[in-house]
């Protein structure tokens, strides 16, 4: 019971991450820690063999993991940003949890395949759902906050979604190949493909498009699943036909995709996706037989790998000959040129215009950034969570970001050469335990898993998925699973350790869990404050902010709240006083020296030093300008106070 249960959890989480963000805010986060810690807490508890899968890999990894995290906590001491180490730290446990949950399971062959078919369902699921809400927003209609021309919901973040079709494709491939599956899954794998692909051409999510291709040819070569044949004449019309009718529906990629005439087009599109869903569905049926037959062939591992190495030489040789032919050389140097030259990508009224656009969309900054910060501090980094103030302070566009755009230079830049070489080690770790698997089970989930955490690491290199769970945390659930004992494997007295020892390691678990629900608490507390404040209600507004510092005290948000309400009350020193510890609490932060000058403009006091602050943390902001201009310009403290009150206030 229990190893389908916890194989099947990865699944359950993604769906419910995928709803809610895609897990990027803390009440999702801890949600999900919660449900881990708990889960990991009744295997230690109530199981006579609760580590049996634990083995000495799986404890490294563990531990580097647990470093890692302990790492980015700690350099809020050099960073002093509490709340931002925070986050990250509670990130990074729920990652932590599900790799350590799924490590304590014994490694078979079997629970790999649970684990895929529940991440593969989850990651369809949330896939399809936002392909409904584009096609049918009438009638599965979303938040305008969410609606936009390139798709997102419901991860909210487009290339999040994009990744996750790239994952799911990959996954259902596997199922739609396998020979050796269920007659349902190979059916299903076929029939999702279509859906899929379409889900992923709304997103206009160029990386996610460049993985997915590597990710299916990747996992075309590495199995050669014997199913091959019949998925490619099922799936390959069916797919194509979906695309370029997704293609055509030029109303779905404008500004506004929900117009009389783009629901029109939407209702026309789901037709097709669902007629070539069910056509994909029946001829893969139709050919089932042709599976049974291709299994009898029994070809000699020498021969196959011939023919492989044979098949590999004449696309390498197609490609140079045609490489040589097309002078790609000289081609491939004119778009990097326009790839390094080509800064953000403006928005366009057809999102389609995307895919054919070369520019970088401002990676090269972000990235030469990240770099700078690492350079100034190689050891230790600026701390975490520090990168959006690092680019505040630096940055040469009035494009703003909070991440780093590539997980490894931002945690270089954020967590220096100690964060960088562990988290390098526990993913190395993963992912080459899941390509030994692969090899060594050639045709397995083992495979999928593997060619799908290649995918992940590629998009990592040059996006913020790190920090979507719903995207993520699958692969330490694939990893843990990889990098557990098999069955029959000596025994340890860490397989079954003594039960003192068990409800002391469970006790650690669930205190490691507290600091996540805190500061879910404190989350969830402040979005009802600032929807108080902009209603104009300060007295809920107050109670609120004041409850979230009594769940999380690190946090600068809820006293940014009480220092403006304190000004609209009339209570000018208690302003001051609250906004003062919202300085203390992310004294680099621009925001608050730029509150604090507010504060003091608005009760006749010489602000000018705080804004000149703000302007120095963030030069580039235009609420810091105009308001820097406004100040220096007058000596009087009575236009401080009109001038402080007219500005705008830097809540979201």
């Amino acid at each position: 019971m229990w190893a389908p249960t916890i194989a099947l959890l990865p699944g359950a989480l993604t769906i419910y991450l995928g709803f809610d963000g895609g897990g990027y805010f803390p009440p999702a986060t801890g949600v999900a820690v919660v449900v881990l810690a708990l889960a990991l807490v009744l295997r230690l508890t109530l199981t006579e063999r609760p580590l049996e899968g634990f083995g000495l890999a799986g404890t490294l990894v563990t531990a580097a993991l647990a470093l890692f995290a302990v790492w980015g906590l700690v350099s809020s001491a050099w960073s002093d940003a509490p709340a931002r180490a925070v986050t990250d730290f509670d990130r990074t446990l729920l990652y932590l949890l599900m790799f350590a949950l799924l490590g304590t399971l014994p490694r078979t062959v079997e629970t790999a395949r649970i684990v895929l078919i529940g991440i593969a369902v989850g990651a369809t699921f949330v896939c399809i759902a936002g392909l409904l809400s584009r096609v049918l927003p009438d009638v599965f209609p979303i938040a305008p906050s969410v609606l936009d021309q390139r798709l997102s919901y419901p991860i909210t973040y487009w290339n999040g979604l994009g990744l996750l079709a790239a994952l799911a494709i990959v996954f259902a491939t596997h199922f739609a190949c396998a020979a050796r599956e269920h007659v349902a899954a190979r059916v299903a794998g076929a029939a999702v493909l279509p859906l899929l692909a379409a889900t992923l051409f709304f997103t206009f999510s160029r990386a996610s498009i460049v993985v997915v291709v590597v990710g299916v040819v990747g996992y075309v070569i590495v199995a050669r699943p014997r199913g091959f044949v019949p998925a490619l004449i099922a799936v390959l019309p069916t797919t194509a036909i979906a695309v370029v009718w997704s293609y055509d529906a030029d109303l779905l990629a404008k500004p506004n995709p929900t117009t009389a005439s783009a629901v029109d087009q939407g209702h026309e599109v789901f037709i097709v996706l669902l007629l070539c869903a069910i056509v994909a569905a029946v001829v893969r049926y139709a050919l089932r037989g042709l599976d049974g037959r291709l299994l009898l062939i029994d070809v000699p591992k020498r021969t196959r790998n011939t023919i492989v190495l044979a098949a590999a030489g004449v696309v390498v040789l197609g490609i140079g000959t045609a490489w040589i032919a097309l002078d790609m050389n000289d081609r491939v140097s004119r778009q990097y040129e326009k790839f390094k030259e080509g800064d953000v990508i403006r928005q366009a009224e057809d999102a389609r215009e995307r895919l054919t656009a070369v520019g970088n969309n401002g990676r090269i900054q972000h990235w030469e950034k990240a770099i700078d910060a690492f350079g100034s501090d190689p050891l230790k980094g600026t701390g975490a969570g520090t990168y959006e103030l690092t680019w505040a302070k630096t940055r040469e566009s009035d494009f703003t970001v909070r991440d780093g755009h590539s997980l490894y230079l931002e945690t270089l830049s954020e967590l220096g050469l100690v964060g960088g070489v562990l988290l390098v080690l526990a993913l190395s770790a993963i992912l080459v335990s899941l390509g030994i698997r692969a090899g060594a089970h050639g045709r397995g989930p083992w495979t999928a898993l593997f060619i799908g955490a290649v995918v992940w690491a590629l998009f990592a290199a040059q996006d913020w998925v790190w920090e979507l769970p719903a995207v993520t945390a699958w692969l330490f659930a694939a990893g843990g699973v990889a990098l557990a004992r098999p069955p029959g494997a000596p025994e340890t007295r860490l397989v079954a350790p003594p039960r003192l020892v068990r409800v002391v390691a469970a006790l650690v678990v669930l205190a490691i869990a507290v600091t996540p629900v805190l500061n879910a608490i404190a989350d969830t507390r402040l979005r009802d404050s600032v929807a108080a404040f902009k209603a104009g209600d300060c007295g809920s507004a107050i109670d609120k902010a004041l409850s979230a510092t009594s769940a999380f005290g690190g946090r600068p948000e809820p006293y940014a709240i009480l220092a403006f309400c304190d000004v609209r009350l009339g209570d000018d020193v208690l302003a001051e006083r609250m906004m003062q510890k919202a300085v203390d609490r992310d004294p680099n932060n621009w925001v608050y020296h730029y509150g604090l000058a507010l504060v003091l403009g608005a009760q006749g006091e010489d602000p000018r030093a705080e804004i000149a602050e703000a302007r120095r943390l963030n030069p580039r902001e235009d609420r810091a300008v105009d308001a820097e201009e406004a100040f220096a310009s007058t000596n009087d403290p009575e236009k401080w106070k009109r001038r402080a009150l007219k500005a705008r206030l830097p809540i979201q």
